[in-house]
């Protein structure tokens, strides 16, 4: 361009001059010109020597320059005033127009000055009325470089030509719906080569997304101020980026830069397909204060390094910012919190290689009470290599109390180590929960997240009110204390095993579950395997909390093979009676006799008769034993009794004195395909099906 306008000025100095006489019109054609990184085809030049100063046109058909985008067609300068002086030629007041398939059809005022003894270029030029603002360009073009300051004032993004925001949809996947930018700067460079450049810009209620989803602005009010130079195979550049309203989501992060401010600054080094962020800080208002350095890669996009401080990172902004979108499909996606925590984290080679974190007084809280907890307190310390967790420093937790699924939990404290997919209880622990405790003896965790993953756990369970337990899961209420050890619980591929026998106190008696193996513990169809040994529990606890009726006395029972799918009972052998030997007191109340006989069929006799004679003065009734029994095979249980019937039969409840009560049954086999839950006062119901009361 610059030889073109030289070729102009120098025939029109030779015309005005009067070297060359009688010309009132000079014209002629430059098929094609080139400069480094540019190219003009098709030039023509028209000059008039009628009035006081000659007037100019430049014509060009196509203008391309690998620093813009797409091709400038129907180039035309039209030079009202050309000014020739022996140091200069120049155009104060020119016009361009052109046309472009990124910009559509635009014009803009011009002012040119071309430096005889050195061939410098001056351009300044002003496109007053584009998409509602303005953008001002003062460029000098030199043979050693070229230098350029640009304005750009009030820009609505709304009314930008459809070609050029084609092109910014092409260029970085982002449709742009609203908003306004003002922006300033410098850039230098030689020939297609920028080398240097500063920018001051910000956008307000900037509107955006990207088809994906993954990527939207709404209204965002921000500021970038950046300084940029070429260096070896890339750039060095400092930068400084303000956001202070409307909101942002980066999936699966939302930010209310409204509510809390954002601002990122610091220095980077751009090679390539990297960046390297290095000692930038990251200010969140009431969120997060983090300084560091950040190694990242393109293509794809992935974290290759880093090392950050937290120097604080504040609740409940930091769970609202970064922690309750990760959570929005779970149970946890509404807590209230408070606290912070600090400390550092290190990546390499795109994985977590170092965590260290302190945790100050951090509080959460479920409306629901599925998990809460209150003043937790400690340091954790991880690292990556594969080192015995005992090597590793050591990490703790204090807290003052909580709750899990309802389970109040009171204060207590875990020490542990962490190191690569392990971790283990470096002593014993003691957690409160209800008004008992579970004693932790010995937890570990190994090779977590892979297919030969393995957990380890030996605890014992110090006796807990039944009747708390049962208010904490929203069970009928009833009596008891439950205790019990739980030695040698292993999770080995997704398989739960116990190696021992779970022994648990409750109803004043005990339970034994041995063979215990859950397979699938953590997938959706779980199958769990056990044998279940019932040892003298009070019937009077048992029942007590259930509106069947009240008995008194004690069972014992076994459950041998017991399988269930998905929860649901499959196969099982079980059987329950009165123990040998037993010496309690054995009652029935006529509740209990009226709901056996009522689910057999003969309700409305059973209550006539104890509603009639000498049986009405009774509440209760003794008996001399009760069983039941029952093989579940194939959705059909195989029932027994406790003892033979003479007429045929079986006993389900066996009486004993005057008035004497008995419940009987005859049926043999149950369908229990329909059966929504099989318990032992389920299976009760069950076996009396056809069955009779017998009062004597």
């Amino acid at each position: 361009m610059r030889r073109i306008l030289a070729t102009l000025f120098a025939l029109a100095a030779l015309v005005a001059g009067g070297v060359v006489q009688g010309v009132d019109e000079l014209d002629f054609d430059v098929a094609n010109i080139e400069g480094a990184g540019w190219r003009a085809q098709d030039a023509q030049v028209h000059v008039e020597f009628s009035g006081a100063q000659p007037r100019a046109a430049l014509k060009l058909s196509r203008f391309t320059m690998a620093a813009l985008p797409g091709v400038l067609r129907e180039v035309r300068i039209d030079c009202a005033a050309l000014q020739l002086t022996d140091d200069a030629f120049a155009c104060a007041h020119a016009t361009v127009r052109f046309a472009s398939a990124e910009w559509g059809e635009q014009r803009a005022q011009a002012a040119l000055r071309y430096e005889r003894a050195n061939g410098d270029l001056q351009l300044q030029l002003q496109m007053a009325s584009f998409a509602g603002g303005r953008i001002a360009l003062d460029a000098q073009l030199r043979d050693a470089g070229w230098r350029a300051r640009f304005d750009v004032r009030q820009l609505n993004v709304a009314l930008l030509p459809a070609p050029s925001q084609a092109v910014i949809t092409a260029l970085t996947d982002l449709s742009i719906g609203d908003g306004v930018i003002t922006a300033r700067g410098q850039a230098a460079g030689v020939g297609n080569e920028v080398n240097h450049f500063t920018l001051d810009a910000s956008v307000d209620q900037l509107t955006l997304n990207n088809a994906s989803g993954s990527l939207a602005a709404e209204r965002v009010n921000a500021r970038l101020e950046t300084t940029a130079q070429r260096a070896a195979q890339g750039w060095r550049m400092q930068f400084d980026v303000r956001a202070s309203g409307g909101q942002s989501y980066v999936q699966p992060l939302f930010a209310d830069f409204a509510e809390r401010a954002l601002q990122i600054k610091g220095r980077a080094d751009w090679r390539g397909d990297t960046l390297r962020l290095e000692r930038f800080t990251l200010e969140h208002a009431n969120t997060a204060q983090v300084d560091g350095e950040v190694l990242i890669r393109f293509n794809p996009l992935s974290i290759d390094s880093a090392k950050l401080k937290l120097g604080r990172l504040q609740f409940p902004g930091a769970y609202a910012t970064y922690l309750q979108p990760l959570l929005v499909d779970t149970n946890y996606q509404a807590l209230s919190t408070s606290g912070a925590l600090q400390g550092e984290i290190e990546m390499t080679a795109g994985a977590p290689s170092r965590v260290d974190l302190t945790l100050d007084a951090l509080s959460a809280e479920d409306a629901e009470q599925r998990l809460s907890f209150r003043n937790l307190t400690g340091a954790l310390h991880w690292r990556a290599q594969h080192d015995p967790v005992e090597t590793v420093q050591p990490s703790y937790l204090t807290w003052r109390d909580g709750a899990w699924l309802g389970l109040s939990i009171g204060p207590g404290e875990l020490h542990f180590g962490a190191a690569g997919r392990d971790l283990q209880l470096l002593r014993p622990a003691r957690i409160p929960v209800l008004d008992g405790a579970l004693q932790l003896k010995h937890f570990a965790v190994r090779h977590a997240g892979l297919a030969d993953s393995a957990v380890d756990i030996d605890a014992a369970l110090e006796p807990l009110s039944v009747s708390a337990l049962c208010a904490a899961f929203g069970w009928p209420p009833f009596g008891g204390r439950l205790s019990g050890e739980i030695a040698d619980l292993q999770l080995r591929g997704g398989e739960l095993t116990l190696g021992t026998t779970f022994t648990a106190n409750v109803f004043d008696g005990a339970v034994q579950v041995s063979g215990l193996r859950l397979r699938d513990a953590l997938g959706q169809w779980p199958r769990l395997e056990a044998d279940v040994a019932i040892d003298k529990i009070d019937l009077e606890l048992a029942t007590g909390a259930f509106a069947f009726g009240r008995i008194t006395g004690r069972l014992s029972g076994v459950i041998d093979d017991l399988q269930l799918f998905n929860w649901s009972p499959i196969a099982f052998d079980a059987r329950f009676y009165t123990p040998p030997g037993d010496r309690s007191r054995r009652r029935i109340s006529q509740r209990a006799v009226q709901n056996i006989g009522s689910i057999g069929g003969g309700g409305a006799g059973v209550a006539a008769a104890l509603s009639s004679g000498l049986m009405r003065f009774f509440d209760d009734f003794n008996y001399r034993q009760l069983g039941l029994g029952c093989r579940l095979e194939n959705d059909v249980c195989h029932m027994r009794g406790v003892a033979p019937a003479p007429q045929g039969g079986y006993y389900l409840v066996q009486g004993t004195g005057a008035p004497r009560i008995e419940t009987l049954a005859t049926g043999r086999t149950l369908d229990l395909q329909a059966a929504d839950a099989v318990g032992m006062e389920g299976l009760a119901q069950l076996a009396t099906n056809n069955g009779n009361v017998r009062i004597q």
